[in-house]
């Protein structure tokens, strides 16, 4: 992966403090108008598509890491090299933790939900 290019492999790659803050009031909006709710929290990030075993979503999930994506550590790793703010929104649309993989992303209630975020993600970007 890209992250330990940038940063030691002690360090935890976040997310802008102030970027989280702002993309959180924007985002609140467009979960309670859509009638979602709006998580916080750790992702895990892997380079090997597909390969997300029961034990690790099992070990992950009772880390309190609620997704699971493959950009969002490389992301977060170059800006904080670089010192940039950083924040990052996922829209859940798969769910890994059960017994079979549930597949939601091409539903109309996600395609909603992206229009959405996408419109909340504008908003905020004008007051960062």
């Amino acid at each position: 992966g890209t992250s330990y290019h940038y940063l030691p492999s002690d360090v935890v790659p976040k997310p802008s403090e102030k970027v989280v803050k702002i993309l959180n009031k924007e985002l609140s909006y467009a979960a309670q108008k859509l009638g979602v709710q709006l998580h916080t929290g750790g992702i895990w990030t892997t380079d090997a598509i597909f390969r997300e075993t029961r034990d690790k979503v099992r070990k992950y999930s009772s880390m309190n890491v609620l997704a699971v994506d493959m950009e969002s550590t490389a992301l977060m790793s170059v800006a904080m090299y670089r010192d940039v703010d950083l924040g990052v929104a996922l829209i859940i649309t798969d769910e890994l933790h059960g017994e079979t993989w549930k597949i939601h992303h091409d539903s109309a209630k996600a395609t909603k939900v992206e229009e959405e975020v996408t419109k909340a993600l504008f908003k905020a970007l004008t007051k960062i």
